[in-house]
């Protein structure tokens, strides 16, 4: 029950809801039956309808609560600041005596800075003086050393243009000397390339002086055969070689001899 906890005001809500759960677990339905289902609903919505007083017991309790917690919220702020009152009285020359230690902590934190402030600006002013110092030796060693290194640049600068025109010298040389072979080459070339066209043309010739003899001599063969076979025809000799002849001329149309 809720006394337990000073609260009575859900007593009767407690009440219905051990009825509610004695009529739920002592009811017995078959579901599948309309009277039954029917019952089965109107019990599930009666215990529903327990949830409406419920809701207004815990609106009203809620509200005394509420009016309970600002009185205690008052009552708890009162003794509160009857409490400060009473701590002030010996806090207050403590507070001034840790006041006046702070401040004496202050001032002595507010030197110690100082000091450190004009320490570190001391030692920062030595170091730009030693920087300066070792600046200007830097300066001086490095003037020494481009000196040195213009001195070793121009030197090695002198010994690649002389390295550079001697090879240009020999390259030009060699241009020469090739051009010179080229031309060499060259003529050479074209003289080989004239007597070979030379020997050429005169190849030419013979062959077509060695071939128009060929053609002489097969013609006249073929020309002999032609008349002996007229003759065999006309059986005269004479007029066998006039018509042979008027045939290659061509004399004699519709007549061709083949060579």
């Amino acid at each position: 029950m809720s006394e337990k906890n000073g609260i009575v005001v859900f007593n009767p809500i407690e009440e219905l809801i051990g009825k509610a759960r004695e009529a739920v677990e002592s009811a017995t339905f078959d579901y599948e039956k309309p009277k039954d289902n029917q019952a089965a609903r109107s019990l599930v919505a009666k215990v529903r309808k327990l949830k409406k007083p419920l809701n207004e017991a815990h609106k009203v309790a809620k509200a005394e609560a509420l009016e309970v917690c600002k009185t205690l919220d008052a009552m708890k702020r009162g003794y509160l600041d009857e409490i400060e009152n009473i701590i002030e009285v010996h806090a207050a020359p403590l507070r001034d005596i840790d006041e006046r230690e702070a401040k004496r902590i202050e001032g002595l934190k507010a030197e110690k800075e100082a000091a450190e402030q004009e320490e570190a600006e001391r030692l920062e002013e030595q170091k730009k003086d030693q920087e300066a110092k070792a600046g200007e030796l830097q300066m001086r060693e490095n003037n020494i050393a481009r000196k040195e290194r213009e001195k070793i640049i121009a030197e090695e600068a002198a010994k690649r243009a002389e390295k550079e025109a001697a090879w240009k010298a020999e390259q030009a040389i060699n241009a020469e000397r090739e051009r010179a072979d080229s031309a060499i080459r060259e003529a050479q070339e074209t003289a080989k390339r004239e007597a070979d066209a030379k020997e050429k043309a005169e190849q030419v010739k013979r062959e077509a002086k060695e071939m128009r003899a060929a053609n002489a001599d097969h013609r006249a063969a073929i020309l002999v055969q032609v008349a002996e076979d007229i003759n065999d025809i006309l059986d005269d000799e004479e007029k066998a070689r006039i018509i042979a002849e008027a045939i290659e001329l061509g004399y004699i149309k519709n007549v061709e001899m083949c060579f």
